[in-house]
């Protein structure tokens, strides 16, 4: 019997084959993970170094001349591109297809830290990087809300972030621009000598203290220096009352002696606008696959949770 005479003879068992295949294969589709674009692997290593202050020439012939003889005998290598601005040197090197990523970064980055010794004092130390378009944000979205900068700082850093942080296939969040919450100590110079202390200790007591707040960057102006650290789970009057020194028979030197514990805002590294207003930025990058659908779907669904309390344009 072929398959015309069942159809027409047992239209039933044609209907219910139809219909099971058309329900089994509408929850495939909907249960399939896609991606917008495929996986590749791009087998490419980028160094940069920044040399605050120097001229493209200078840049040049300093920096970018050396590692680019340096990378000439990586194993694998297949061309090198160079690019010196002023202040900058952004040196790519790319390898021949099947070339082991990870063993290639790691000897670039051998290489970069040996040319290093060679660089003017001013240079700071060359960053080498795998270029992976895995790390292209999937979601780009800005936050906006009548609360204060801090606050809204805060609260995107302690409430919105560990959220989409644990919403499946996301692999990290990142913050960009807001007033980020920053604890700074101006040391005063001549109380610190007249003390015959040094700024290294201080560090050192800080970075002791707690180490959820290690001491950062140190800044001089004016003969003050500024050691700024994170302070989430510390009070003013913990860090002023730090012992720095203990003295026989002299009593005890705290840091409120010698400097001033100020609760201020970090220095503005970015700045954030959507649509020409200032926000937060918030850049979500996955786990596994460049911009698949199933994991922007959540991330937007969690997302508009919030959207009574704050606006956030995606």
């Amino acid at each position: 019997m072929s398959i015309i005479e069942i159809a027409v003879k047992r239209p039933l068992l044609i209907i219910v084959v139809f219909t099971v295949l058309f329900i089994f294969g509408t929850k495939s589709y909907f249960s399939l993970n896609y991606n917008l674009l495929p996986k590749i692997e791009i087998p490419t290593v980028s160094v940069s170094t920044v040399y605050p202050g120097a001229a493209a020439a200078e840049v040049e012939t300093s920096v970018t001349k050396k590692l680019e003889d340096a990378f000439s005998s990586v194993e694998g290598l297949d061309k090198i591109t160079s690019t010196s601005q002023e202040g900058v040197s952004s040196v790519i090197i790319q390898l021949k297809s099947g070339t082991d990523i990870d063993q290639a970064e790691r000897n670039i980055q051998r290489k970069a830290d040996q040319v290093q010794n060679d660089f003017p004092d001013d240079a700071d130390k060359p960053v080498v990087n795998k270029i992976n378009l895995e790390e292209v944000p999937v979601i780009k979205a800005g936050v906006t809300s009548t609360k204060s900068p801090r606050e809204l700082y805060d609260f995107v850093d302690k409430q919105l972030l560990p959220i989409l942080q644990n919403v499946k296939g996301v692999g990290r969040v990142t913050i960009v621009g807001g007033d980020e919450r920053q604890i700074q100590v101006n040391i005063d110079q001549n109380k610190l000598k007249s003390y015959g202390l040094g700024i290294g200790q201080i560090s050192d007591v800080l970075s002791k203290a707690n180490q959820s707040f290690p001491a950062g960057s140190i800044e001089t102006r004016d003969q003050q220096l500024s050691i700024h650290f994170d302070a989430s789970v510390v009070s003013l009057a913990q860090i002023r009352g730090l012992i720095v020194q203990q003295r026989p028979g002299a009593g005890s030197i705290y840091l409120k002696d010698i400097a001033e514990v100020v609760d201020a805002t970090a220095k503005t590294t970015a700045i954030n606008h959507i649509n020409g207003i200032p926000s937060i930025g918030i850049q979500i990058i996955n786990k596994v696959m460049l911009m698949r659908s199933m994991s922007v779907n959540r991330l937007k669904r969690n997302l508009k949770k919030y959207r009574p309390r704050i606006k956030i344009r995606l």
